[in-house]
């Protein structure tokens, strides 16, 4: 474990407290008619937090936080139109398989829709092909 590491993240934090505990006296000081008061997580009262008067508000550090103008619906419509797929001539719906495919390209499952063994019967293979006994000769000029 390196210690010089943690020592700076806790003299961190410890400099990070003061700076927001220095913003809450002054936000207190400047009167009750200021709303909303701030308030640090952990801490249920200011009067745990150290005083710090005779200092004016440019010698410290303020942090703001903008609210968001888009709403998270929008980001995600922004960034599905952003990244969804553009329509191109050569994306095509392929007719045996129904699957969208590129024209150029074969279907992913092209190979199962290929006709099997079993589809092609022997009476058709008989119509289409001469069947050759082992006596017959075939002419070839």
């Amino acid at each position: 474990v390196n210690f010089s590491h943690l020592a700076q993240e806790i003299r961190k934090m410890t400099l990070l407290r003061l700076i927001a505990a220095s913003a809450l006296n002054r936000m207190a000081s400047l009167g009750s008619n200021t709303s909303p008061q701030l308030c640090l997580a952990g801490f249920q009262s200011q009067d745990l937090l150290p005083s710090d008067s005779g200092n004016d508000m440019s010698s410290h550090i303020w942090f703001a936080v903008p609210k968001s103008k888009i709403s998270r619906g929008k980001k995600r419509m922004k960034t599905t139109l952003r990244k969804r797929i553009k329509i191109r001539e050569d994306i095509i719906k392929d007719g045996r398989t129904g699957e969208i495919t590129l024209s150029h390209k074969l279907p992913f499952r092209w190979k199962s829709y290929l006709p099997g063994p079993t589809e092609i019967s022997s009476v058709n293979m008989e119509k289409n092909f001469e069947v050759l006994d082992s006596d017959s000769t075939v002419d070839v000029r």
